[in-house]
């Protein structure tokens, strides 16, 4: 990769004349932070440098760009001394639960939890597996056996290796288990080796780049602050989103001998610059603010679909819906390759929901007999996938397998050939797009009650961490999500939003953002469609005039769409609620708002135009769809 010759920025020639032996480099997104290790790296060609990072695509760019006399690696390889050992062995894989209720022959659930346990130890920096690291599901009565078995399977994954002179076991027994047991050494498991060992890397090394910082778990990280020869981690702690990983924690600056802040992003316009200073100053007290090199570079709070956008959601279960409406409409791309989404699982799922069990494939989905037992299990073991896999498998019913198949022969393996590109927010993290949908899945951050969510737990601050990586992974324009909607509309309120993303808010509310079909209408990913104009808004989760959104309609609009259009189908049938106004009054929000959700309702064949066919405001939008879609 090529990288463009620029003349630093002020914080950026902080960075470069540093002299400090521990230097740590809060770089926000698009501030080229890469970029800054690799003029480090130039400056000091005398030097045996080392680069670490936890990706391997961020390893094989740095590979392709940094001079000679860096090493590039990332964490895992540069373990692999001693990971390569269980792969000679032919025992280094993935440790599934039902790899571990096979070799112990122990309940399902309760390897879940070992695993859980086994995780969360390789993960952390602690020599011992300790109660800390067990799963919540696990009563405080039985802590003390769940440490014991940890304790059994950590010491039986190290005997994963061919025996050596030395070893605490005679060769025939090692040979017979080896032979015998279906374990494997997981990843993080050498990884964890490694660690503790307590490599030195400075008897090889004088200085050490560590790149995204904020990707590595406290293992990792605890090995790189021991080191002794001079190290540079650069990072951002808002992009920390790996948590499920053990990467919970970005570097503390205590540790460090001088903290420089990068702050000029070159990705992105100052509207895109605002709204993440919004959410870092809000949620996060962020005294920095985040700032654009591109000060006339514009951002619309709208998408031109006649162009290639991302759409970048929370969880698979949005994605999939999302994929399911373009089908047959827009040639689509899955980030990462559609085989690294859990489509084949959600059609085991279905097929164990109808009782067709022989067609499941998936090893840990195979070992139920029916739904209600996966559902158990996922209960018992609080496993998010399974609940969101179940999910989605009753929402569309026996067209799951259908839909999927359709998905993936439409699905194009190469980005460019593709008009949408679809991802997980956790798999955005890195990557830039022209334009970019956020879907409406991300945690609420504006409370039912219009306070600011108080984000006092790791997981609610990573959730945070997902909106600020989704929304600056634009170039260009941004469709607004309604968590997003919700946090400006709290904001205006509070005369704390800055005057760029004012400008675009107030623009889009108007009608002056970009046009994406022509007409002034748009449909919506969903399926439903937009209204551009005035005062008048676009639905549940979309755009409406700022005042309404100060008062009830900030609640509305923050609410899922499919969980307002089903409350609303009920409304109808259930009350015989007939008219935009009743339906308003019983939603909370305002008569105009209401109107956009029946009328994007009736175009995407939700609801019958007969039923509101007395109503004037119903059919103004009518005609404005139907002549936008006809064009």
């Amino acid at each position: 990769m090529t990288r463009i010759k620029r003349t630093p920025t002020l914080e950026q020639a902080v960075a470069l004349n540093s002299t400090a032996s521990k230097l740590l480099l809060r770089a926000r997104a698009g501030t080229g932070k890469t970029t800054l290790l690799e003029l480090k790296a130039e400056q000091n060609p005398g030097l045996r440098i080392l680069y670490l990072t936890f990706g391997q695509e961020n390893q094989k760019n740095a590979a392709s760009r940094f001079p000679s006399n860096v090493v590039c690696k990332t964490t895992h390889s540069a373990a692999w001394e001693i990971g390569g050992q269980f792969k000679k062995a032919c025992k280094q894989g993935d440790l599934t639960p039902n790899i571990l209720k096979d070799a112990y022959d122990i309940p399902l659930v309760f390897a879940r939890q070992l695993l859980t346990t086994l995780e969360n130890y390789m993960r952390s920096d602690d020599v011992t597996l300790q109660a800390r690291h067990l799963p919540p599901t696990i009563p405080h009565t039985e802590h003390a056996k769940a440490i014991s078995w940890g304790q059994l399977v950590w010491k039986d994954l190290g005997r994963l290796r061919f025996w050596r002179p030395g070893c605490d076991e005679p060769k025939a027994v090692r040979d017979e288990f080896l032979a015998n047991t279906p374990l494997r050494m997981p990843h993080d498991g050498y990884l964890k080796l490694w660690c503790l060992t307590n490599p030195d890397l400075s008897l090889g090394f004088d200085l050490i780049l560590l790149d995204e910082y904020q990707d590595n778990n406290p293992a990792v990280a605890g090995v790189v602050k021991r080191q002794s020869c001079n190290v540079i981690q650069a990072g951002d702690q808002y992009q920390g989103i790996f948590g499920f990983r053990g990467a919970w924690e970005a570097p503390s600056a205590g540790d460090f001998d001088q903290v420089v802040t990068i702050t000029e992003s070159y990705r992105f316009g100052p509207v895109v610059a605002g709204l993440a200073t919004m959410l870092l100053k809000t949620f996060c007290n962020e005294p920095e603010p985040v700032r654009s090199m591109h000060p006339a570079l514009g951002t619309h709070f709208s998408v031109d679909r006649t162009k290639p956008y991302a759409i970048i959601g929370r969880t698979n279960a949005k994605l999939f819906a999302n994929a399911v409406a373009l089908l047959g409409k827009q040639r689509m791309h899955f980030v990462g390759g559609i085989d690294n989404y859990p489509f084949d699982k959600l059609v085991d799922v279905h097929h164990l929901m109808a009782g067709q069990h022989g067609q499941v494939r998936d090893t840990l989905l195979k070992s139920f007999s029916g739904l209600a037992g996966l559902e158990a299990y996922a209960n018992d073991t609080d496993d998010k996938e399974i609940h969101s896999l179940i999910g989605v498998a009753k929402q569309y019913g026996d067209q799951v397998p259908h839909l999927v198949e359709r998905i993936k022969a439409e699905a194009v393996d190469i980005q460019d050939q593709a008009q949408v590109m679809l991802m997980t927010a956790h798999r955005s993290k890195g990557l830039e797009f022209p334009q970019v949908i956020l879907l409406d899945d991300f945690q609420d951050l504006i409370t039912d009650s219009g306070a600011q969510l108080l984000l006092d737990t790791p997981q609610l601050r990573q959730e945070l961490h997902l909106l600020y990586v989704g929304l600056t992974r634009t170039r260009g324009n941004l469709e607004l999500n309604a968590q997003l909607k919700a946090v400006i509309a709290h904001l205006v309120g509070l005369g704390e939003v800055g005057p760029d993303v004012l400008e675009a808010w107030k623009a889009t509310s108007q009608g002056r953002g970009v046009g994406t079909s022509g007409a002034g209408f748009t449909p919506s990913i969903g399926g439903g469609a937009s209204f551009a104009g005035g005062e008048v808004g676009t639905g549940a989760g979309h755009d409406v005039n700022v005042a309404q959104l100060v008062t009830g309609d900030a609640a509305y609009l923050a609410r899922d769409v499919e969980e307002v259009e089903s409350a609303i189908e009920l409304a109808i049938l259930r009350r015989g609620l007939l008219s935009p106004a009743a339906l308003a009054e019983d939603f909370g929000c305002s008569t105009l708002l209401m109107a956009d959700t029946l009328a994007s309702m009736i175009l995407a064949g939700r609801l019958s135009s007969v039923l509101f066919q007395d109503s004037s405001v119903i059919r103004d939008r009518l005609v404005i769809g139907s002549h936008a879609l006809a064009a």
